[in-house]
């Protein structure tokens, strides 16, 4: 399967709102899509071919690495 891309945004948030009442579609979490579907008029589909997992990266500037809160929030999204 060769996509078609016609948009890129860079938050997955977006991408409801850009496929809801069209013939568009667009692969994004489940969950997510689920949670838009409750507001918005979206059709929730499995994916044709199994799909690669999702690569969580975080990046900050290096004077945050000792901040308290902003350790918090790594470990909290990415534990080690």
């Amino acid at each position: 399967v060769r996509p078609d891309v016609a948009v890129r945004v860079d938050s997955f948030h977006a991408v409801p709102y850009l496929v809801a009442s069209t013939g568009h579609v667009a692969l994004m979490q489940e969950r997510l899509a689920r949670s838009c579907a409750q507001h918005l008029p979206l059709r929730i589909l499995e994916s044709p071919v199994p799909l690669e997992p999702l690569d969580v990266r975080l990046w900050w500037h290096e004077r945050h690495d000792d901040d308290a809160g902003h350790r918090w929030f790594r470990d909290l999204v990415a534990p080690r």
